[in-house]
């Protein structure tokens, strides 16, 4: 077991975008091998089967996914495309606390070279 420390940030509350994200810090102790769960937190074989199902569901929904956008030729994002730039900096200037404005005057005036 061992004590972890997290970090979160929430930026809706209750369906509500919040005016002002709200940070905070939370400490949860980790198990590090099966024998540790203690039996009052033991999942049930329904619960297990519920996790493994979800698993296998999301597998082939991500697989047949992938084979539509390929066969109808979408392709990912890549950061030699202009506009995924332009976005991929403004996101981050607005981690960084910058407005949408800002950021978006910020990145113009820097990709435009």
């Amino acid at each position: 077991m061992e004590q972890r420390n997290k970090r979160a940030t929430v930026e809706t509350a209750f369906g509500e975008k919040l005016d002002t994200p709200l940070t905070f810090t939370y400490t949860y102790t980790e198990l590090s091998s099966y024998d540790e769960i203690p039996s009052d937190e033991m999942p049930t074989r329904k619960a297990i089967l519920g996790l493994v199902n979800s698993q296998r569901n999301a597998a082939a929904r991500s697989a047949e996914q992938s084979k539509a956008f390929e066969a109808a030729g979408i392709k990912a994002p890549t950061l030699e495309d202009p506009n995924q730039r332009r976005k991929t900096l403004i996101k981050v200037l607005l981690a960084e606390g910058l407005s949408q404005d800002d950021a978006e005057a910020f990145a113009d005036k820097t990709l435009s070279r």
